[in-house]
């Protein structure tokens, strides 16, 4: 009976306190309100993307621009953009949005509005807790603060390169990440 109850404490204890887990643990929801399984994406790599909320609001990444990459990678990425509540992002920009990335490839993935900065505090969405914290995902440690900042992680569900909005998704740089295979 001691044993059982023990084991039903410490089990209990396991469920209160969260441990970090994988990429693929980590809850996502589509604009759409359904619940995005990141495991069907394992052996393949992912881009995760802040997003443009507007055709023309960012000089660093467009729609069009986005669109161009998930169809040149159609069969190995599977890019996931998240439009930042930090970025000006509301519920009442949804409808605009999902105009917005509404003939996008199939590999593309469009998230519901996240806060994605660490500014945001406990706000923060589990996803970029995750991405932004090197306690968690055990590689990188840096901040999401604007649109354009993308996030690499490997077919394993590592996370092997980040890089900021400066980086245009027409460079060789984000040629030569996404034909690494990361760690």
């Amino acid at each position: 009976m001691k044993k059982y109850l023990f084991l039903s404490c410490f089990a209990f204890g396991l469920t209160a306190f969260s441990f970090p887990g994988s990429f693929y643990d980590l809850p996502v929801t589509t604009i759409s309100n359904g619940m995005l399984n990141l495991y069907r994406f394992h052996g393949k790599r992912i881009m995760i993307v802040i997003l443009p909320l507007s055709g023309g609001d960012s000089t660093s990444i467009t729609p069009g621009q986005i669109a161009g990459l998930a169809a040149g990678q159609k069969d190995s990425l599977i890019i996931i953009g998240v439009p930042g509540v930090e970025m000006g992002y509301t519920d009442a920009l949804k409808g605009q949005v999902q105009t917005l990335y509404a003939n996008m490839p199939a590999n593309f993935i469009l998230t519901s509005g996240m806060k994605t900065s660490r500014s945001s505090g406990q706000s923060q969405a589990p996803f970029f807790q995750w991405l932004t914290d090197i306690k968690k995902n055990g590689f990188f440690d840096k901040d999401a603060k604007e649109t354009g900042e993308k996030f690499f992680v490997n077919k394993y569900g590592h996370l092997y390169a980040v890089m900021g909005s400066q980086v245009k998704l027409s460079t060789p740089i984000i040629d030569r990440v996404l034909s690494e295979h990361g760690h």
